[in-house]
């Protein structure tokens, strides 16, 4: 089956809710850099937490493990299996009470190239109330091939999320949507519309008998991840969690050590840290990261001198002057986002999750200044979210983080004094509003106190930071590490949030699990600097300008080949059996192609790389500029998000040739690519 390589991202792979916030640190990234130097633990590191001695009988607050295993049923994936040694199944772990609906656990498990090990690894999401197992064949080559070669990889769903008995969506605030995304008005002046919804939401899911609103907590998705993991046949695993699914983790190592060989943990979000009303500080923390990386850009320095002045000029023009932007359902339907000062800050956020994302983020700003909103447009989607999918995040930060906020936190929660506090804005419930959003939810209870306690374990653990990381900063893997008996600090100069990313992580992860008792050589820590930037503003490149250059193409659809001169793109390009295809690659969002293509003119072929549902395929046979050679047709695909232009050959040689654009760059694209590429071919 062909694919797809877009450079675009599923906007939905593991975008939950921002669950983590960080507390405001005094450790800078450079003096992470130079105390590490490039990673390297030092066992006389000082710690803001005190050393644990190892404990023969740790705490624990899960359940006793069952005498006999649960056994997995088999099925369907829910994801494209094609090319991929994966079989999926669900496990069902019983209530113990009558009424309430037993738990169906879903994961795939991965099977390994070479039956090496008999540990596997299994990979814990974030969230809590995340979801990956939908996603996993687009997740393949980062979090299965790492592994694969000697272990089995497993991937679930958290129970409560995703395909593991999904908690009810709370589809009143749907009704909010108009206001959050498609006007202007500020977010805080949306905040007591939110908190009524979800209270709402909270008396509706509390009637229903058949769930336990208390079951949804870290110690019980430890015990289900216990039960999945001796249900497929066991004894050990290794754990590789993110995000939340780095405190899930430390939740396992603390109830059931047993079953650990070892442990991955990136994202950091120690189980003793309070992220109430921190988001703020470590935002702005990150975002003076990438600036800096900025400053030591010659070109993006002078570009942007003063990058914070430039981002809060542009949060005040977007809250006067917002940009409207249709984000596309499918090609016949599409929601006008209204893009305020609130959803920019959220985008940057996102962004910074990922180095790719977080590189974009200094070109953002210079294309805003020089005037074109291209960009901005284009990240559009990362500003927008389901305000209704918090049950599963409720379930666990109301028991697990509400209840033990101290005051100065829950101060901090509600501070609005400055650009970044207005990251703790809903639909986001990261600050204040969550400490109410929870006061509905009677029954999910409050945990105990040891889920807000350090935990202590003696396996080896790799744990990972990245020097931008807005959510979980990487003060927080630093004291987990250094108070560990067995751990080593991976810090990364050039990550975010999702500091596992990248061959240097990836060849850290491999090797660490191969062997987790070897000393770890973080040597390729060292080869990073700073953040790379992408610097592909519009004061550096002409983001239309596909430089054609002398090729040739086959234009026989056959096995045989008839090649004729041709001028081609020198953009990235795919290459299939009829078809070239070639990307403009501006960045990660980019959607833009142009595709040449060898047989008769087939509209799916070209709908297949639009970005969104195709419900028809009719293009419109429109006439031709005066400057375009005789010998081909005009056909035109028009959405709201993105539109098809193609040249058809009506010679006795089948062939077409197509750009897919967003209408604000399709005529310059038809002019300086399409047109030049089919004067240069001759079908006589």
């Amino acid at each position: 089956m062909r694919r797809r390589s877009s450079p675009i991202r599923s906007a939905g792979l593991l975008l939950v809710l921002s669950l983590l916030a960080t507390a405001c640190s005094s450790v800078s990234q450079q003096d992470l850099a130079e105390r590490y130097g490039g990673g390297t633990n030092d066992a006389g590191v000082a710690s803001t937490l005190p050393a644990l001695e190892p404990s023969d009988t740790p705490p624990t607050d899960g359940r006793p493990v069952r005498s006999t295993p649960l056994q997995p049923s088999w099925g369907a994936c829910p994801f494209d299996e094609d090319e991929i040694e994966v079989e999926c199944g669900r496990i069902t772990v019983p209530s113990d009470d009558p009424a309430v609906d037993d738990i169906q656990i879903a994961f795939a498990r991965f099977n390994a190239e070479r039956n090496v090990a008999d540990d596997a690894v299994v990979y814990l999401h974030g969230g809590p109330g995340g979801s990956v197992l939908a996603d996993a064949n687009w997740l393949y080559t980062v979090l299965v091939e790492p592994f694969i070669a000697e272990r089995d990889v497993i991937i679930y769903d958290q129970r409560g999320a995703g395909e593991s008995s999904p908690l009810p969506l709370c589809t009143e605030a749907w009704e909010l949507d108009p206001a959050f995304f498609g006007q202007a008005t500020p977010h805080r002046e949306l905040r007591d519309d939110y908190q009524e919804a979800l209270a709402v939401c909270a008396r509706r899911i509390q009637r229903q008998s058949d769930l336990d609103l208390s079951a949804y907590g870290s110690a019980v998705h430890a015990d289900d991840l216990v039960d999945l993991v001796r249900a497929l046949g066991y004894r050990k695993v290794n754990l590789y969690g993110v995000s939340y699914g780095s405190r899930l983790a430390q939740t396992v190592l603390r109830d059931h050590p047993e079953f650990v060989r070892s442990a991955i943990l990136s994202g950091v979000y120690p189980i003793e840290d309070n992220l109430i009303g921190s988001t703020p500080a470590a935002f702005e923390q990150a975002m003076l990261e990438i600036f800096a990386a900025c400053e030591a850009d010659p070109g993006c320095d002078e570009l942007l001198p003063d990058p914070v002045a430039t981002l809060e000029a542009w949060v005040d023009r977007l809250d006067i002057e917002p940009a409207v932007v249709p984000l596309p359902w499918d090609d016949q339907s599409s929601f006008s986002f209204t893009l305020a000062g609130d959803d920019l800050l959220n985008i940057l956020h996102g962004l910074l999750y990922s180095a790719d994302g977080a590189s974009l983020i200094p070109d953002l700003l210079i294309d805003l200044d020089a005037g074109d909103r291209d960009r901005l447009e284009r990240l559009a989607v990362a500003g927008f979210s389901d305000p209704s999918d918090v049950a599963g995040y409720l379930g666990a930060q109301c028991r697990e983080e509400v209840p033990f906020t101290s005051p100065a936190d829950r101060a901090l929660a509600e501070q609005q004094t400055t650009m970044w506090d207005r990251i703790n804005l809903p639909p986001g419930l990261l600050g204040g509003d969550l400490i109410e959003a929870c006061q509905p939810w009677t029954e999910i209870g409050t945990a105990d106190p040891i889920e807000n306690e350090p935990a202590d374990w003696p396996q080896p653990t790799l744990v990972m930071s990245g020097a931008f990381d807005p959510i979980t900063p990487p003060e927080w893997g630093e004291a987990l590490a250094a108070r560990l008996p067995n751990a080593t600090f991976a810090f990364a100069t050039d990550r975010g949030h999702d500091a596992d990313e990248g061959p240097c992580a990836v060849e850290l992860m491999s090797s660490f699990v191969d062997d987790p008792t070897a000393a770890l050589d973080l040597s390729c820590l060292d080869d990073t600097d700073r953040l790379t930037l992408t610097n592909t503003n519009v004061a550096v490149i002409d983001r239309n300008d596909p430089k054609l250059e002398d090729s040739i193409f086959d234009i026989d659809p056959t096995d045989d080949v008839e090649w004729v001169d041709m001028r081609l793109p020198t953009w990235p390009a795919d290459y299939y059996a009829v078809e070239e295809a070639y990307w403009r690659n501006v960045d990660m969002y980019d959607g833009t192609v142009i595709v040449v293509r060898a047989g008769p003119f087939d509209p799916e072929e070209l709908t297949f790389y639009l970005p969104f549902e195709v419900t028809g395929n009719d293009f419109e046979v429109t006439a031709p500029p005066a400057d375009a050679p005789p010998g081909w047709d005009r056909r035109v695909f028009e959405t709201d998000g993105m539109d098809i232009v193609s040249y058809v050959s009506t010679t006795s040689t089948d062939m077409n040739v197509s750009v897919v654009a967003r209408d604000t760059d399709l005529a310059e694209l038809e002019q300086r690519a399409l047109l030049p590429m089919i004067n240069s071919v001759d079908l006589s």
